[in-house]
């Protein structure tokens, strides 16, 4: 069962959630996923506050930062006992986010009815063992939800995650080559010279047409390989007043 099933049944969720990954200049990876139903700040009203749950893991429960697997699911049903103690007492909530990263997991709600909500974390962090820290902090509504909204690098990453996904229900194999054509719109002068810089990193021209270029790159379609094709790209087509475009590949099999 997926997380979503899990919170779907507890009602205090929506399905237009989200996972993105993120890695630091220390290579600290945090895990996020969102609701993006409250993106709009037209959505975002009729909620009086927002609740930052956090659970620090003792170190013994950790692998370079990284809950065990163990842990991991003990971790998912703890979050699944919190959300159903909310449900059960009727309290005014939903949940928004959650991250894992250095050691900790992390909660977001938004909510009406703090003393509501404040109970039930209570009752429920009684359930730890004294090897965990938990912390509840009242911030205003949406306050850090909105920092973890996707900017341009992220909203790539998880377009770039739903094609790979598609080529591998189609039956492309993962553990081949492929071939990964990227589309860059611009003026006609900008897209040459542009090519021109990125034709060093083993990037070829498939063909400029009016104000689209294709170029080409043989690759993996691991997500992270071509995580760092668009990563790179946007920014490149960015120094050349052009617009990165997203990309395609055939199926191979």
């Amino acid at each position: 069962m997926s997380f979503l099933d899990r919170f779907k049944k507890h009602k205090i969720t929506n399905e237009n959630w989200e996972f993105y990954q993120t890695i630091d200049e220390e290579e600290n990876v945090t895990f996020a996923t969102i609701d993006l139903t409250y993106q709009e700040p037209q959505n975002q009203k009729g909620f009086e506050g927002e609740l930052f749950v956090r659970i620090r893991i003792p170190q013994n429960r950790l692998h370079e930062g990284i809950a065990i697997p163990e842990e991991h699911e003990y971790q998912n049903l703890k979050e699944e006992e919190l959300c159903a103690r909310l449900v059960k007492s009727r309290i005014n909530c939903i949940q928004v986010g959650r991250l894992a990263f250095e050691g900790q997991k992390q909660y977001i709600f938004e909510h009406n009815d703090f003393d509501g909500f404040k109970s039930e974390f209570n009752k429920w962090g009684k359930t730890f063992s004294d090897e965990y820290s938990l912390e509840l902090k009242p911030l205003k509504p949406f306050e850090y939800y909105s920092d973890l909204l996707p900017d341009k690098y992220i909203w790539q990453q998880i377009g770039n995650r739903h094609v790979i996904e598609q080529l591998l229900a189609a039956g492309s194999d993962e553990s081949k080559e492929h071939y990964i054509e990227h589309g860059i719109f611009g003026k006609p002068d900008d897209l040459k010279n542009l090519f021109e810089e990125i034709r060093e990193h083993n990037i070829s021209l498939i063909g400029i047409e009016g104000d689209l270029m294709e170029v080409g790159i043989k690759s993996s379609i691991e997500l992270d390989d071509i995580t760092n094709q668009t990563d790179y790209l946007i920014e490149i087509t960015e120094t050349y007043n052009c617009r990165y475009d997203g990309w395609n590949t055939a199926i191979v099999k």
